[in-house]
């Protein structure tokens, strides 16, 4: 199968509570149009239903070859500004990851002809959550999950944005407070559900 090479980059959709129940059956819901173009829904329903819905256009950031995402939801992928996009590449699809699969670090700059800057990379990834890649709020830093040189525990990167400066957590990172300020760990080699985990570093406690 043919590598995919598309970033999908999140759109807004407002989502408000209340039931269905007192929407006549015939009631076509409406959309508010957002000044780029496109269409706005108040419900899942409602753009579930939508027959004139106003689509965005889609733009393909990756190039060829290689597959490139952002993995996982609920962190932030664009800087404060929306210039900036942050990706992981990797060279493969369609099989489990293995020790030595790197993972490329990096960002797309949506206003420099979507121009790619790679700033580090990893092995301590998985394809359900990449590896958990996310800006660090109130500051200039990106944050990423890596291996330790000496293979013995999962670490976390942070590259500063503005000076190009590395420093490192000796933890790994699940999320980060929207202050900045902390950040909550996991124990990575400890997993194993299929997709979800960290290859390379031996669960200490698998017996």
């Amino acid at each position: 199968m043919q590598l995919q090479n598309v970033l999908f980059l999140t759109l807004p959709l407002i989502v408000a509570a209340g039931t269905f129940a007192s929407e006549p059956a015939d009631t076509l819901p409406v959309a508010v149009q957002h000044p780029a173009g496109y269409s706005i829904y108040k419900t899942w329903r409602d753009m579930h239903r939508a027959a004139d819905a106003r689509l965005p256009k889609i733009v393909q950031l990756s190039e060829e070859p290689g597959y490139t995402g952002f993995w996982y939801f609920g962190i932030d992928q664009f800087d404060p500004s929306d210039r900036y996009a942050l990706a992981m590449k990797v060279s493969f699809q369609n099989r489990k990851v293995k020790k030595d699969d790197v993972g490329e670090i990096g960002y797309y700059d949506l206003k420099d002809n979507n121009k790619w800057t790679k700033i580090g990379t990893t092995t301590a990834w998985n394809w359900q959550q990449g590896c958990r890649l996310q800006w660090r709020p109130n500051s200039d830093e990106i944050a990423w999950n890596d291996r330790a040189v000496d293979n013995s525990h999962y670490i976390t990167r942070l590259y500063n944005f503005k000076t190009g400066k590395m420093r490192t957590l000796p933890r790994p990172i699940y999320d980060i407070s929207r202050d900045g300020k902390m950040a909550v760990s996991q124990d990575f080699q400890r997993i194993v559900w299929v997709g979800c985990e960290y290859v390379g570093i031996p669960d200490p406690w698998a017996d």
